[in-house]
């Protein structure tokens, strides 16, 4: 899955960025997540999944969202379930869940080999951070994720073989 990941968007894994670079990544993924997740909020009247018929969010409001859940401090001034549309908090709010706290993940990697890596050049790749992170961490460690086909950590291990029987 990983390497499908770094195919489909053109990350080359072994790619040592400097500081400035995996500084200008991590700005730059955070302000696409957050243009596209006010555009999520500001039309959702037109996008699919909005059974209530719910209107666009303001933009104040959506600003204010997005950037709450872009930095991964997720403060909420709604009623979820009332402002936005059941699309809108699947592809919008929850995927920034797991990306934003991939993001800070990712940058406490790149600290910490900073450190470690005083006179050598390179912090590793943002990209390849940010997408183990997601991946081989947040993922599996979401219990309702736990439980799909497929899935490395489907048995509870709080199960035996014996109550699977």
């Amino acid at each position: 899955m990983e390497r499908g990941v770094y195919r489909l968007l053109r990350i080359d894994a072994a790619e040592q960025m400097g500081c400035r670079r995996y500084l200008a990544s991590v700005l730059a993924f955070s302000g696409i997540g957050l243009v596209a997740l006010v555009a999520l909020q500001a039309l959702q009247s037109f996008l699919p999944g909005n059974p209530q018929h719910l209107p666009g969010v303001p933009w104040d409001l959506s600003f204010n969202t997005a950037a709450s859940f872009i930095t991964n401090t997720n403060w909420q001034s709604y009623s979820g379930e009332t402002t936005l549309s059941y699309f809108v908090q699947f592809m919008g709010l929850t995927v920034q869940n797991f990306v934003s706290a991939g993001t800070g993940i990712a940058v406490m990697f790149a600290l910490i080999r900073g450190f470690r890596q005083i006179k050598e050049q390179g912090l590793g790749s943002f990209w390849v951070d940010l997408t183990r992170t997601v991946l081989y961490v947040l993922i599996p460690a979401e219990p309702r994720v736990r439980h799909l086909p497929g899935c490395r950590l489907a048995s509870s291990p709080t199960s035996s073989p014996a109550q699977k029987a």
